[in-house]
């Protein structure tokens, strides 16, 4: 082989190796990307839990102290929307009268209630590791954790909530219930 033949073979070499190192470095090195699949399921699952599940069927101390002093009106109420009848209330009673009436609720215990109720039935829901917010209507009820807004991944999951008033024919909603996710 000629000087000319061993430096073009010794040329087409140093190129395999160049572009064979760049590929093993574009495919070696991948971007980071978290995980949505186990976040995702969790926030559809928590509100479908909240959505679905009624107050006879959970048993706490603090529900049993609800129910005892006639605040929780109806037990059929699934968990959504006794938060939201709370909410309600207490809304309605911001100007220091019940519209029309108070249906048995003390305007007073109402300033966190809503709040206090869905801390107490969603303790144990979510693993301490996710942070969570609980809206009814963009308006934040419940959360724990800090860092939505440095999170990488936030998720979230809507339902429609709607009721009655203490088994009458008042209607109430539909109103938008959330659950944001994040880790």
């Amino acid at each position: 082989m000629s000087k000319r033949g061993q430096y073009f073979t010794i040329d087409a070499f140093v190129a395999m190796l160049v572009v064979s190192t760049g590929l093993i470095l574009v495919f070696a090195v991948s971007s980071y990307n978290p995980s949505s699949s186990q976040p995702e399921v969790l926030s559809q699952e928590f509100i479908n839990t909240l959505a679905q599940t009624k107050i006879k069927e959970v048993n706490t101390p603090f529900l049993t102290q609800q129910l005892k002093a006639n605040n929780i009106t109806d037990p059929d109420n699934t968990l959504l929307q006794q938060a939201y009848e709370f909410k309600r209330y207490f809304d309605s009673n911001l100007d220091g009268a019940c519209a029309p009436n108070c249906h048995g609720y003390d305007p007073v215990l109402y300033t966190d209630l809503s709040a206090q109720f869905l801390a107490n039935v969603t303790q144990k829901l979510v693993p301490e590791q996710y942070n969570f917010e609980i809206l009814l209507d963009t308006d934040v009820i419940y959360g724990r954790g800090t860092g939505q807004d440095t999170s990488d991944l936030l998720v979230s999951s809507k339902r429609i909530v709607f009721g009655t008033v203490n088994k009458s024919v008042h209607f109430w909603g539909p109103i938008t219930a959330e659950v944001r996710v994040w880790q």
